[in-house]
C-alpha cells in the first residue's frame, strides 16, 4: 500500500524531534520505530536537509548529520521543530475565526474540510464545540452579482464588469 503525502509529512515532522532527543540514533532503529524501510528513512532525511526556515539560506536549513558510514544520524539544527507545534490561545482563537469565516463563503472552499479542521482545532484547544461556546462569524450579504458571475463562469461566457476602485476613487 502506498503512503499518502500526509502520512509522510507527519513522519518527517516526527523524525526531527525524535532524532534531536537521541543524537547518534541508528538508521535501522529509525526505520523500525517509524515502520518504514531504511531506504525510506534515507529519502526522508535527504528531504529534511532542504527544509528549514523561510529565506532557505544554508544556515536556515535543517542540519542532518550522518556519520561516515551512514549508520547513525543526529540533528545539529532543527529549525525550531524540536517539539510539536502548540498554538497560543490567541492563535487558536484567530484560526477559529478565520475558519468559521471561510466556512460561510458559499462555494469557495470544501465546507466539509473546513468544518473537519475546525472540529479538530476545537478538540485540540480544549474548547467545547457546542453552540454556546463556539465562535460565530456572520458573513456579509453576498454580492448581488454573485449569481450572475457564477453562471457566466459555468457557461464559459465573458462578462463586462463595471466596478469602483476605492484606492483611486474611480469607476
Amino acid at each position: 500500500m502506498s503512503e499518502t503525502a500526509t502520512e509522510r509529512l507527519a513522519r518527517m515532522l516526527a523524525l526531527v524531534p525524535y532524532i534531536s532527543r537521541r543524537p547518534g540514533v541508528g538508521i535501522g532503529e529509525l526505520a523500525a520505530e517509524f515502520g518504514v524501510s531504511t531506504d525510506q528513512v534515507g529519502a526522508d532525511l535527504n528531504l529534511l536537509m532542504v527544509c528549514g526556515l523561510p529565506g532557505y539560506y544554508p544556515d536556515d536549513l535543517i542540519d542532518v548529520v550522518l556519520d561516515d558510514d551512514g549508520g547513525t544520524v543526529a540533528i545539529a539544527f532543527d529549525a525550531g521543530i524540536e517539539r510539536p507545534v502548540a498554538l497560543t490561545a490567541d492563535e487558536a482563537f484567530a484560526l477559529t475565526v478565520a475558519l468559521r469565516a471561510l466556512a460561510e463563503l458559499p462555494g469557495l472552499v470544501d465546507a466539509a474540510a473546513v468544518h473537519s479542521a475546525l472540529a479538530k482545532l476545537e478538540k485540540a484547544s480544549g474548547r467545547a464545540a457546542d453552540e454556546t461556546d463556539a465562535v460565530r462569524v456572520v458573513p456579509a450579504d453576498p454580492a448581488p452579482a454573485l449569481g450572475a458571475v457564477r453562471q457566466a463562469l459555468d457557461e464559459n461566457k465573458r462578462m463586462w464588469i463595471r466596478y469602483y476602485t476605492a484606492s483611486r476613487d474611480a469607476v
